[in-house]
């Protein structure tokens, strides 16, 4: 058995998750992560569906009073998502 240079363990746990397909799961539970702190729990509760597909995060808001509160609010939502993730995932918020 040859023997390998070590390897920093983040990289053996990057390439593990990218073999099996799991890098898109981890990375979009960062952006509900993000999504859930930056909005709050009090906006929250009104939001039924979340999804992420293409860089767009589709809500269901289940309140019109809130689901306009996070539309004027949409800009700075999308800036600290991204801020909080280091790089530009997210490229447009959608509230129905």
């Amino acid at each position: 058995m040859k023997r390998e240079e070590p390897r920093p363990i983040g990289n053996i746990l990057k390439t593990f998750l990218e073999s099996y397909g799991l890098s898109d799961g981890i990375k979009r539970e960062e952006i509900y992560n993000a999504f859930d702190a930056i909005v709050g729990e009090r906006n929250l509760r009104y939001i039924a569906k979340r999804e992420f597909f293409n860089g767009k995060i589709f809500c269901s808001v289940t309140s019109s009073v809130v689901r306009t509160t996070l539309i004027h609010h949409r800009e700075r939502i999308l800036k600290e998502i991204n801020g909080s993730l280091g790089k530009e995932l997210v490229k447009e918020i959608i509230f129905r």
